[in-house]
């Protein structure tokens, strides 16, 4: 599971903030089978490392804007996948983000029809035979707490 939102792409090289070999731990993990998670702000990561874009499924560099504190629609689009089927639909505050959709080979589980935002809540992907699910909410405790 990620969250953080890193502008740079992971390097081996010694940087403020990074510990051991980012960019070789990343590339590791990312052979092995094992599925990802990507919150908020982690579908804004790495925007100029093709694996990360490929992964979130999004175009790298399409991020024009976000708003806090929206109050947001969130509908169930897939009621059947494991993900969603136990939810209904609901209303939250959270940070938007105005940005391309994920491509064409994301299966959308959550939408939301809010002007601010776009419209791509929740989607599943597969990477290198991975499955990845791809959450934009998730900002702050206002988030979390409700």
């Amino acid at each position: 599971m990620f969250y953080n939102m890193h502008k740079e792409g992971p390097t081996d090289e010694v940087r403020s903030g990074w510990m051991g070999r980012p960019l070789s731990a990343l590339e590791s993990w990312l052979a092995t089978g094992k599925g990802v998670v990507l919150l908020h702000h982690a579908i804004l990561a790495f925007p100029n490392w093709d694996p990360w874009v490929q992964m979130a499924g999004v175009v790298a560099g399409s991020f024009e804007s976000f708003s806090h504190d929206e109050v947001m629609r969130i509908a169930v689009e897939d009621r059947d996948h494991p993900i969603t089927r136990e939810i209904s639909d609901w209303e939250m505050i959270d940070e938007t983000y105005v940005m391309d959709e994920p491509d064409s080979d994301s299966h959308l589980l959550l939408t939301t029809d809010h002007p601010v935002c776009m419209k791509s809540i929740g989607w599943t992907r597969q990477y290198n035979g991975k499955r990845v699910f791809c959450l934009q909410i998730g900002h702050d405790n206002q988030t979390w707490n409700d």
